[in-house]
């Protein structure tokens, strides 16, 4: 079965230098891509089935925790950073005083 992670090892391997993301004028090639997600996998220390929360903006760093979960069996759980504090707290009932 190909899962991601094993995708990603076949760019590399077959095409190293092709570009593979770019964002805000950065450039990241395949092999470059999969040496970071197998290195973050491999720091991560998750386990099949865990859950490995993401909060930040969409970035190269959220598609490379995407890749090394895949890569784990673990499932990447990317948060809305736009999601204020205030918004997600419990709210007090107006009428109790």
């Amino acid at each position: 079965m190909l899962d991601l992670s094993t995708w990603i090892d076949r760019w590399a391997a077959h095409s190293p230098d092709k570009t593979a993301i770019n964002w805000n004028g950065g450039r990241l090639s395949y092999g470059a891509l999969a040496k970071r997600i197998r290195r973050l996998a491999a720091t991560l220390g998750a386990a099949p089935g865990d859950r490995i929360a993401y909060l930040g903006q969409n970035s190269p760093h959220l598609i490379e925790l995407v890749f090394a979960c895949a890569r784990l069996g673990a499932i990447a759980v990317p948060l809305n950073w736009r999601l204020a504090t205030d918004r997600s707290e419990p709210k007090p009932d107006a009428d109790q005083s």
